[in-house]
C-alpha cells in the first residue's frame, strides 16, 4: 500500500446518508500516514465543495421519496473552512478526532470526536460517512455529547433506526474512555503543533469526484 508523505494533498470525501453519491470533498494536507493513524491538516481559508445542510423535515422527505421515486439531483456548492484543524483518522475505527485552533492567533480551542464510518482509501484520498452524533472536549478534556437532539429527531422522522443510534452511541462511549484516560491524541502535545511553512494551501485536484466510491460500514445493520 502506498502511503502519503507529509505535504501531500489528500481529498477527504463524504458519502451522502440519503443516497449513494459523494456529497462533498475537502482537500487536506498529510501530516502523518502510518499503520496506526492518518493525520491531516485543514488550514483556515481552504476552499472545498459540499451539499448545504437540509432541515430535518427536508431530509425526512428525501428518505420517503427515495422509496418511490428517483431523487432529484443536488448541487455541491463552494464553501470555505473558517479555522485551523488537524484530523486524526484510525484504520477500522468508526470515529475521527479533530483538533481546532483560532485562525488568527493559533490559540488551541477544543477537541472534537466525529462519529463516522471507518475511512476507506481511494486513489485521491479517503472516504467516510458522517453518523450525526459527536463529542466535544475542552483543552482540559472536559467533554459533552453534541447533536443528541438531532440524532433523536432523525429516528423520529424515520431517517435513522434505533439500532443505528445504539451502535453509534456505543462507539462514542469508547471515545469517551480515550478522552478520560488522556489517551492518544488527547494527551499528546498537539496543541503546540504548527504546520510546515513551506506547505502550499491544499486544492481539490481535477477528477476528484469521478473516482469510484468504495463500500462503507453501516452501523446497526
Amino acid at each position: 500500500m502506498t502511503r502519503w508523505q507529509p505535504g501531500d494533498t489528500v481529498v477527504l470525501r463524504y458519502h451522502a446518508r440519503d443516497r449513494d453519491v459523494i456529497s462533498g470533498g475537502i482537500p487536506m494536507t498529510c501530516v502523518e500516514d502510518s499503520e496506526d493513524r492518518l493525520v491531516l491538516f485543514l488550514p483556515h481559508g481552504t476552499s472545498y465543495l459540499g451539499y448545504p445542510n437540509l432541515p430535518l423535515e427536508g431530509r425526512a422527505q428525501l428518505v420517503s421519496d427515495r422509496l418511490t421515486n428517483p431523487l432529484p439531483p443536488r448541487q455541491r456548492v463552494p464553501m470555505t473552512w473558517s479555522n485551523h484543524m488537524l484530523r486524526f483518522l484510525y484504520p477500522g475505527k468508526a470515529f475521527s478526532v479533530w483538533a481546532f485552533w483560532r485562525e488568527d492567533s493559533w490559540d488551541f480551542t477544543w477537541w472534537y470526536a466525529n462519529l463516522e464510518a471507518p475511512f476507506v482509501r481511494t486513489e485521491v484520498g479517503v472516504d467516510t460517512r458522517d453518523h450525526t452524533l459527536d463529542i466535544v472536549a475542552s483543552p482540559d478534556l472536559k467533554w459533552h455529547w453534541k447533536d443528541e437532539d438531532e440524532l433523536a429527531a432523525r429516528i423520529e422522522h424515520g431517517i435513522d433506526t434505533p439500532e443505528f443510534a445504539s451502535a453509534v452511541r456505543a462507539e462514542g462511549e469508547r471515545v469517551i474512555q480515550l478522552i478520560e484516560a488522556a489517551a492518544s491524541p488527547f494527551g499528546e502535545p498537539w496543541p503546540d503543533w504548527r504546520p510546515d511553512p513551506t506547505w502550499s494551501p491544499p486544492e481539490l485536484p481535477e477528477g476528484w469526484s469521478d473516482v469510484p466510491a468504495p463500500e462503507l460500514w453501516k452501523p446497526g445493520l
